[in-house]
């Protein structure tokens, strides 16, 4: 709204967030709970459950992505176990980019390369894995198909009255930032670094081979079809935790 108080020219709009979180919605489009945010216990024991179910390599073969025990797949088990009585009221799951462009259009979209961090979504097909749905508890019901990015989702209408595109960027912020790396050659590698650091690679083909999994390497969704194979490797969370704990301001000196 400010900015377009101040009469500067919008094109069009793209929201990028993190991961694995979502928002429920009802069929009038209301939140049916809180949102919860993946740093939480509630996923505690749930991912050795689903391997030790589903096994471990399935999971792997079917998703492509890295064992983490916040991901999605894991915190909708929590939540339907954990929550049942808010099963009936549940309509629709949108991650958290899909929901704020959802606020600012009134449509649902399920952008792929942000869908590919549930470990909900098919390697092969691209689509949600029912198998792994039907484990997490949720319904297949409550998604649309993951869409490529750079569709136009719907319109924001600004105070002044234009209306301003709403597009389906690679909303996982990480495949937004790979997409602005300047990677020349089959070689070239990228470290994206804040509260987690991301490194690794684009590819056209995932690696979801037994060494690839042993290294519990990700092959995330990114932009044009193409894989974003890398690494979580700690970034700077502990860091900025400890400076507000410890109400450290004089970072030099630390």
């Amino acid at each position: 709204n400010k900015v377009c108080e101040e009469g500067i020219r919008i094109d069009s709009i793209g929201i990028d967030t993190w991961g694995v979180d979502f928002v429920l919605l009802d069929q009038q489009g209301q939140r049916v709970g809180l949102p919860v945010a993946y740093r939480d216990s509630r996923t505690n024991g749930l991912m050795a459950q689903a391997q030790q179910q589903l096994g471990k390599r399935d999971i792997y073969q079917r998703s492509g992505i890295q064992f983490l025990p916040f991901n999605t797949l894991y915190q909708l088990r929590a939540l339907t176990e954990q929550q049942p009585e808010l099963i009936p009221h549940i309509a629709h799951a949108l991650l958290m980019p899909d929901y704020f462009s959802y606020r600012l259009t009134g449509k649902m979209n399920w952008e792929y390369t942000n869908a590919t961090t549930t470990q909900l979504v098919n390697i092969n097909s691209d689509d949600w894995d029912e198998s792994l749905l039907a484990w997490s508890g949720a319904n297949k019901a409550w998604f649309g198909r993951p869409t490529h990015p750079g569709n136009v989702i719907g319109h924001w209408i600004c105070p002044q009255g234009n209306e301003i595109p709403v597009v389906a960027v690679a909303s996982h912020d990480t495949a937004s930032a790979v997409i602005a790396s300047p990677l020349n050659g089959s070689r070239a590698a990228y470290l994206s670094s804040g509260t987690w650091s991301l490194m690794g690679f684009e590819s056209q083909t995932p690696f979801t081979n037994d060494t690839a999994l042993a290294a519990n390497i990700t092959n995330e969704g990114g932009a044009e079809g193409r894989y974003r194979v890398l690494k979580n490797i700690m970034g700077l969370w502990l860091l900025q935790r400890v400076l507000q704990e410890q109400q450290i301001n004089d970072l030099p000196a630390l």
